[in-house]
C-alpha cells in the first residue's frame, strides 16, 4: 500500500511538472533568478515609459499645474519664515499668488513639491520644463505600477498573478499615456493603490501580531496625507481602507484588542497631521477650508466647458450628464479583457460565497479582500451614477480613475482562483481549462499592448476593439488636453517642410505657443497669429465647441483608434 501511495505521489508530481502554468509560477517563486528577472522587467518597463517623455505635447493646463505647485511653496515661505528673512521677502516679491487665496486651492499638489528644483533649473527653458514635468509625472505613475505588483502579491500570494496584473496595469493605454502628464487623476489612482497596499500589510500584521506593523502604519499615514491632499475624496477612501482593516482584524480573532485600537487611533492622528502639514492652504482656517473643498467636490462650479458624449455636446454645469455617462466611458476605454475578467471574478465570488454560505469570506483571505475591493469599487461608482444628473462630471471619466485601483486587483481574483484550483486538482480537464483561459487572456493582453506600442504618443485616445465595432468613437472626446499638437506638427513638418522656409501655423485654441514652439524645430515650424498663418491646427475631437473650419482644405490629420485627433488645414 505504501508503494502504491508513493507511486501516486510520483505521478502527481510528474503531472504538475508538466503543467506550464505551475512551471511558470514555480520559476517566478522559487527560481534562482526570479528576483533579478523581476527587477529587470521593472527596468525595461521604466525605460520604455521614459522613452515616451518627449513624445507628448504640453497639455493646455500644464503651466497652471506647475504654478499651483509653486503657489504652495510661496505659502510655506510666507507662513514658516519670520518677517525680514530673505526667503519670506523673496516669496512676497514673487509674481505668484499664495495658494490660500487662489481659487484653485482645492487642487492639491503635494506629490509635486519636490519638483521645485527642476522648476528653478528650467525656468528659462520652456521645452526643458515640459519634459522635466512629464518625466516627474511618469516617475510618480511608475511608483504605482511597482505598488500594484506588491498589492496583488499581498492579496493573492501568487507571483504569476501579481506579475500579470502589474503588466495589465502598465499596458492600460489611457493610463500609460496620461501617466506622463495627468498630474491629478492618474496620480490619485496610484496613491489609492499604494495606500491599499500598506493597509493590507498592516491588517495582516495586526491580526497575526507580527512585528513591523509600525512601519506600515507610518507609510500608510504619509501616503494617506498625500492622497487626501490631491483630492479631498481621498478621505472617503482612507476611511474605507481603515474600516476594512478593522473588519479584517476582527474576523481573524475574537476581538480587536486594546493595542490594536491604540494603533488605529494613532494612524488617524498621523494621517490628519500629515494632511494638514502638506496643505498650507488650510492653515488659515481648517474648517472653512474643508467646507470649500467639499462644496467644490460635490457642486463644482469652476468649469463651464462642453462635453462630447454619444455625438452630442453637453454642458454639465447646466443640465448634468446622463446616468449612462460613467458606465459607458468605462466600458469603451478599459481594455475589454479586464472588464471580462472583472465580471468573471464577481460571478466566481458570488458562486463560491453561496456554496460556502459566506464562510469563505472569513476563512480565505483572497475572498475577504475581493469583497473589500468590490465594495470599494461599487460604493463610489453607484453614488456617481445616481448623481450624474445633478453634479458636474466632465472629460471622459478621469475624475473616477481611482475606481481602477479597485477594479484591476479585483479582475485578478478569477485567474487566482483558477490557479489555486489547479494546485488542488491537477486533472487533465482542469489543466486544459486553466491553460486555455490563460492563453486567451495572454492573447488579449498582447493585442492591447501591441496596439498601445503601435500608437505610441497617442495611447490616450484608446477605445477597446469591441467599442470600435459598435459605436462611433468620433462621437466622444479624443484629445481634451491638446497633447497631439506637437507630435502632429512634427509629422506634418517631416512631410511638408521644403528645407528653406518654416511652415507658418496657428492653433484655433492656443493664444500662446511658447512651450509648443520650443518643443519643435524652429527652422521647420513657426507659430504666428491666425491672420498671418498659412495653416490652421484644428482639434475636432476635443470637449469644447470648436468653430468649424470653413473654406479651408485639410492637408494633414492624425487618426488613431478610429478617432481624428488633429487636423491641419491650408488657408
Amino acid at each position: 500500500m505504501n508503494g502504491d501511495h508513493n507511486m501516486q505521489a510520483e505521478i502527481s508530481e510528474k503531472e504538475k511538472s508538466g503543467n506550464l502554468l505551475l512551471k511558470i509560477e514555480d520559476a517566478l517563486t522559487n527560481g534562482k533568478f526570479s528576483k533579478i528577472a523581476l527587477v529587470l522587467l521593472f527596468a525595461v518597463l521604466f525605460a520604455y515609459g521614459i522613452s515616451n517623455v518627449k513624445e507628448y505635447g504640453r497639455s493646455w493646463d500644464e503651466l497652471e499645474a506647475i504654478t499651483i505647485t509653486h503657489s504652495n511653496w510661496i505659502e510655506y515661505a510666507i507662513r514658516l519664515f519670520p518677517d525680514g528673512s530673505s526667503v519670506k521677502e523673496n516669496a512676497l516679491a514673487a509674481d505668484i499668488t499664495p495658494i490660500s487665496i487662489k481659487f484653485e486651492r482645492d487642487h492639491g499638489a503635494a506629490p509635486f513639491y519636490f519638483f521645485l528644483p527642476f522648476y528653478k533649473m528650467y525656468e528659462e527653458d520652456r521645452a526643458g520644463m515640459a519634459y522635466a514635468w512629464h518625466t516627474y509625472v511618469f516617475c510618480l505613475y511608475f511608483m504605482s505600477v511597482v505598488a500594484s505588483w506588491f498589492l496583488l502579491k499581498e492579496l493573492y500570494g501568487s507571483k504569476i498573478v501579481s506579475t500579470a496584473g502589474m503588466l495589465f496595469y502598465f499596458f492600460t493605454p489611457r493610463f500609460f499615456a496620461e501617466g506622463h502628464y495627468n498630474d491629478k487623476d492618474v496620480i490619485f489612482m496610484g496613491l489609492t493603490m499604494a495606500c491599499a497596499l500598506f493597509a493590507v500589510r498592516a491588517a495582516k500584521k495586526l491580526s497575526l501580531k507580527k512585528k513591523g506593523v509600525w512601519a506600515d502604519i507610518l507609510i500608510f499615514s504619509v501616503l494617506s496625507g498625500f492622497m487626501m491632499n490631491v483630492k479631498i475624496i481621498g478621505i472617503a477612501i482612507w476611511g474605507l481602507l481603515g474600516l476594512f482593516t478593522i473588519i479584517y482584524v476582527a474576523t481573524r480573532g475574537k476581538s480587536v484588542k486594546l493595542g490594536t485600537w491604540v494603533k488605529i487611533v494613532l494612524t488617524v492622528l498621523l494621517s490628519v497631521a500629515m494632511y494638514i502639514a502638506l496643505t498650507p492652504a488650510s492653515w488659515a482656517g481648517i474648517l472653512d477650508f474643508l467646507k470649500f473643498l467639499f462644496d467644490n467636490a460635490f457642486h463644482y462650479s469652476g468649469w463651464y466647458g462642453f462635453v462630447r458624449f454619444r455625438g452630442t455636446l453637453f454642458n454639465p454645469a447646466e443640465i448634468g450628464m446622463p446616468y449612462s455617462y460613467l458606465p459607458t466611458w468605462m466600458l469603451i476605454t478599459i481594455p475589454a479583457y479586464i472588464m471580462i475578467l472583472f465580471s468573471l471574478s464577481v460571478l466566481s465570488f458570488v458562486i463560491t460565497t453561496v456554496k460556502e454560505r459566506g464562510k469563505n469570506i472569513v476563512k480565505d483571505d483572497s475572498d475577504f479582500f475581493f469583497l473589500m475591493l468590490l465594495i470599494g469599487f461599487l460604493a463610489p461608482f453607484c453614488l456617481v451614477v445616481a448623481k450624474s444628473h445633478t453634479e458636474v462630471f466632465y472629460n471622459s471619466w478621469r475624475h473616477m480613475y481611482f475606481l481602477y485601483a479597485f477594479m484591476l486587483p479585483g479582475a485578478l481574483y478569477f485567474p487566482h482562483k483558477l490557479l489555486s484550483g489547479l494546485k488542488k486538482d491537477d486533472s487533465v480537464k482542469r489543466k486544459r481549462i486553466a491553460e486555455l483561459a490563460y492563453a486567451l487572456v495572454t492573447i488579449a493582453f498582447l493585442t492591447c499592448a501591441g496596439e498601445m506600442i503601435a500608437n505610441r504618443s497617442f495611447e490616450y485616445v484608446y477605445y477597446n476593439p469591441i467599442s470600435r465595432l459598435i459605436i462611433d468613437v468620433n462621437g466622444y472626446e479624443g484629445d481634451y488636453w491638446m497633447v497631439s499638437v506637437v507630435p502632429a506638427l512634427r509629422r506634418f513638418a517631416d512631410k511638408y517642410y521644403d528645407g528653406e522656409h518654416p511652415l507658418k501655423v496657428a492653433c484655433v485654441l492656443f493664444e500662446s505657443h511658447g512651450a509648443e514652439a520650443a518643443m519643435l524645430d524652429e527652422n521647420k515650424i513657426e507659430f504666428v497669429a491666425p491672420e498671418k498663418a498659412d495653416y490652421l491646427i484644428y482639434n475636432p475631437s476635443g470637449s469644447y465647441d470648436w468653430p468649424e473650419i470653413e473654406d479651408h482644405d485639410k492637408v494633414f490629420s492624425i487618426n488613431r483608434f478610429g478617432v481624428e485627433l488633429t487636423g491641419i488645414y491650408a488657408k
